[in-house]
């Protein structure tokens, strides 16, 4: 009895392994990270946390009057001023721009801002 028990068991575990299925029991590693900015303008978007990737995916598909989207190389970090840190969704968005008068971050951080406290509102 006890050797079919640890059949079953190492059965189950070599499934749950090979489907995928320890996702759900172990714990999340680390959050994702990820930064876009905006062709023909200083402003960029970093989001860090579960939702970064998806996030920054939706950044790439939107074009604004300022361009379309890019993603910043991997390990280029940017660096313009901070103009706003919002907390959304369960990630941090970061938003930063060194353009004039800051336009386009005080608008994102705008949008963000009123996203943000949508979640918050009964």
């Amino acid at each position: 009895m006890r050797r079919v028990v640890a059949v079953v068991v190492v059965l189950v575990v070599a499934y749950a392994w090979l489907s995928g299925g320890f996702a759900l029991l172990l714990p999340t590693v680390a959050p994702g990270r990820c930064s876009v900015g905006l062709n023909g303008a200083a402003v960029s978007v970093t989001v860090q946390g579960p939702g970064a990737m998806g996030a920054c995916e939706e950044f790439l598909t939107q074009t604004t009057d300022g361009g379309t989207w890019y993603v910043y190389a991997s390990g280029e970090q940017p660096t313009a001023p901070l103009v706003c840190q919002v907390a959304l969704s369960g990630d941090v968005v970061d938003v930063r721009d060194s353009g004039l008068l800051d336009a386009y971050g005080t608008t994102i951080c705008n949008n963000l801002i009123k996203q943000a406290n949508a979640q918050v509102s009964p």
